[in-house]
């Protein structure tokens, strides 16, 4: 089950981030700013995503979560194709807003489902497991979309009946969504709704009251809100470095797409994946020996990536860029497969999946929408030039790094409470 949840989202995850390779041909061929790039690749995904997340959770409390996940693929996957059909900024606005609304349905059901498979002091590693698979996924939508542009510029375009010929940009976002539909039969084929486990009676399957859930949060809020927000802010310095770095080496070193994708889809897809297992580990151990173990492994997380993520855009040639973004990658990767975890088991089983929403909630609005967003409008605003893109790398993910230390060391500081007691 793990395998498959992952192999879903790594296909959300191509889906989603194969657009930070087509930055340069949405520029050309829609006459797009680096403002407005910023927001097709944060704001608009990452509005649905946020507003759906919170109720989508809810409802993966007290339904069935296979087939809500079997419905949000079905969504996402045609919100894709749609992307690679639209004409202008609105329409691809609008196309990845559904996309986001439709992924939604996956991460809160699957660390349900996880929860209900795995002991407490087992479930970081398969949630860091999990997380891994979103690297793998946005490797693998460089590496893809590299090699299918590339293609593209060798034997011409592609030409559907009913709808012309189309643009490289396009044929990458079709194919990124047939690729989905693959993935969307495996699931519904191979995947079994698994009991729910840690609650009996009636209300086992009931969904909190709003006023449970408020309380609870207050309760524990400054260990909740390290999680919530300190490694959201690390996910936007993820997400700010990944949205940008194809584009970066395009311009400051003269890439072309397919060298960029396959440089840096190469080190999301090995030290990604690997740092997001080696969090879920590190996180088990810490919590073994010194208690806090997902908060702990957040802030190192933090703390390691802060020098590699400031030097990595000075680096004077593309190699030394390369060397540099993977400790970047590596270290930031960390976070993600241990701070989440700790929601599953510090939550009650009924406030699982809800929880897990208000975190992504956080991580959209904060990640998503904000990190790529920054790097937009600080290169336009702030320091006037496309090529200053070097600058507002080293500036943004540096700042929210910090912020993001900040918040995880408040959540240490405290006692945290047992959601048992």
């Amino acid at each position: 089950m793990v395998a498959v949840l992952c192999a879903c989202s790594v296909v959300s995850f191509i889906d989603r981030q194969i657009i930070s390779l087509l930055v340069e041909d949405l520029r050309r061929d829609l006459g797009l700013s680096d403002t407005a790039i910023g927001l097709l690749q944060g704001l608009s995904f990452a509005l649905f995503y946020a507003v759906c997340a919170v109720p989508l959770g809810r409802l993966a409390d007290a339904s069935n979560r296979k087939r809500l996940i079997a419905a949000g693929m079905c969504v996402w996957s045609g919100a894709t194709a749609l992307c690679g059909l639209a004409g202008n900024f609105v329409q691809l606005f609008c196309a990845r807003m559904l996309v986001g609304a439709g992924e939604a349905t996956l991460t809160p059901s699957t660390y349900s489902m996880l929860a209900d498979l795995f002991r407490p002091t087992r479930l970081a590693l398969p949630c860091g497991v999990y997380a891994g698979s979103s690297f793998v996924g946005s490797g693998m939508a460089l590496l893809l979309g590299g090699m299918i542009l590339g293609y593209l510029a060798q034997s011409g375009p592609v030409v559907l009946p009913g709808i012309g010929e189309l643009r490289n940009w396009q044929a990458a976002f079709l194919g990124a969504a047939l690729l989905s539909s693959v993935v969307i039969v495996l699931f519904v084929v191979t995947i079994d709704e698994p009991v729910r486990r840690g609650l009996q009676g009636p209300r086992a399957d009931s969904r909190p009251p709003l006023r449970e859930l408020v309380a609870f949060y207050r309760a524990n809020r400054r260990t909740l809100n390290a999680v919530v927000f300190g490694v959201s802010l690390l996910g936007a310095a993820q997400f700010a470095i990944g949205a940008w770095a194809p584009a970066y080496f395009m311009r400051l070193h003269g890439w072309s797409a397919a060298q960029a994708g396959t440089a840096y889809g190469s080190i999301l897809l090995a030290c990604g994946t690997a740092g997001s297992i080696a969090g879920g580990w590190l996180a088990a151990r810490l919590e073994a020996s010194r208690g806090k173990g997902h908060l702990r492994a957040a802030l190192v997380s933090a703390l390691a990536t802060l020098p590699f993520a400031m030097a990595f855009p000075l680096a004077p040639n593309g190699s030394w860029v390369v060397a540099l973004l993977v400790p970047t990658v590596f270290f930031g990767s960390l976070s993600l497969g241990a701070g989440p975890a700790l929601i599953p088991v510090f939550a009650p089983p009924r406030m699982r999946a809800v929880l897990i929403a208000a975190y992504l909630f956080a991580a959209s609005l904060l990640g998503q929408a904000m990190g790529p967003a920054l790097v937009g409008l600080s290169t336009d605003y702030l320091f006037g030039a496309p090529a200053r893109v070097r600058e507002s790398l080293v500036l943004v993910p540096a700042t929210l790094l910090i912020l993001a230390a900040l918040f995880l060391w408040s959540g240490i500081r405290v006692k945290r409470r047992s959601a048992v007691s």
